[in-house]
């Protein structure tokens, strides 16, 4: 019986994972997130005391 039961669950497992596999590749692009992360980098050269480049 316990090898039944891990064949079985052996079987589902696999099930899931190609269903997910499936719906993944066959979901449509606008029913996806748009996934961008706002990044502002601001970098100077400028040789100089914090207090004279803050100002």
């Amino acid at each position: 019986m316990k090898k039944l039961t891990e064949f079985s669950m052996k079987i589902m497992i696999w099930l899931l994972i190609a269903g997910g596999c499936y719906a993944a590749t066959n979901l449509k692009v606008e029913s996806m997130m748009d996934i961008s992360y706002p990044i502002v980098i601001i970098s100077t050269d400028y040789t100089a005391p914090p207090k004279d480049v803050m100002s």
